[in-house]
């Protein structure tokens, strides 16, 4: 009896350790194409700067996006790899990612860039997001898997 109460309190202490800590959370919508290969999602991101610095922008990693040409990090590497499908793979068969809108949670349009490797996603926040605070983004894209 004594172990299946440590084995509670154990799962309800690790329950409320990562409901305390978790950075952000999401919520997301979607619908698949599968005809065409196409997912459409709309996302709200809400950040919590959890660091003691104040944020001026945000990056996000957009994993799918890492397949949309022959010179991303990920084509790089699966050549060093000898792996050739990527290389080889015809240019609409290739998955990528079309960011349709992307702002805060008052509908403001973000400025947004994607960084040298096409994988990384550099957001420029309209306001500071400041020790503490939460910052909402809203993102409508098109995913082609």
């Amino acid at each position: 009896m004594l172990s299946l109460l440590k084995k509670h309190l154990f799962f309800l202490a690790f329950l409320c350790i990562n409901i305390m800590w978790s950075q952000h959370s999401q919520k997301i919508k979607a619908s698949l194409n599968a005809d065409e290969h196409l997912v459409k999602i709309q996302q709200e991101i809400t950040y919590n700067n959890t660091s003691k610095d104040t944020l001026n922008s945000i990056f996000l990693y957009d994993w799918n996006n890492a397949y949309a040409n022959k010179s991303t990090a990920l084509a790089t590497r699966f050549a060093e790899e000898f792996n050739k499908s990527l290389h080889l793979a015809k240019e609409e068969t290739r998955g990528n990612t079309e960011i349709i809108t992307l702002s805060d949670k008052n509908f403001n349009y973000l400025n947004w860039e994607r960084t040298e490797g096409d994988d990384i996603i550099k957001v420029q926040l309209k306001f500071p997001i400041y020790p503490g605070q939460q910052y909402t983004l809203n993102l409508s894209y098109v995913v082609k898997l």
